[in-house]
């Protein structure tokens, strides 16, 4: 028999592969609000960051996660994501 299957998802911050519950998953949900989706299983769209505060960063001055997302970020959003990001995101 064979390991399972482990699905994996790309950083848009770094572009590394990871397995998908090692990421952070950003949500747009069907309303328009963006919000971290802690439980994984939120309905929308997706985009996934990993755990360094440089790919959170980056990703969200350059535009990365409002690409992927296919919308714009409100300022709020930007600033609750980066809230989000020191607190709960590890750094090295």
């Amino acid at each position: 028999m064979g390991s399972p299957h482990i699905p994996l998802r790309r950083c848009v911050g770094c572009g590394t592969q990871f397995p998908k519950r090692e990421l952070n998953r950003i949500v747009k949900l069907p309303g328009g609000n963006v919000e971290v989706d802690t439980i994984g299983k939120l309905p929308g769209r997706g985009v996934y960051l990993c755990s360094q505060p440089d790919c959170w960063e980056r990703s969200l001055q350059k535009s990365r996660v409002d690409y992927a997302l296919r919308t714009r970020l409100t300022p709020g959003d930007r600033q609750h994501l980066l809230e989000y990001a020191q607190e709960h995101v590890r750094t090295k």
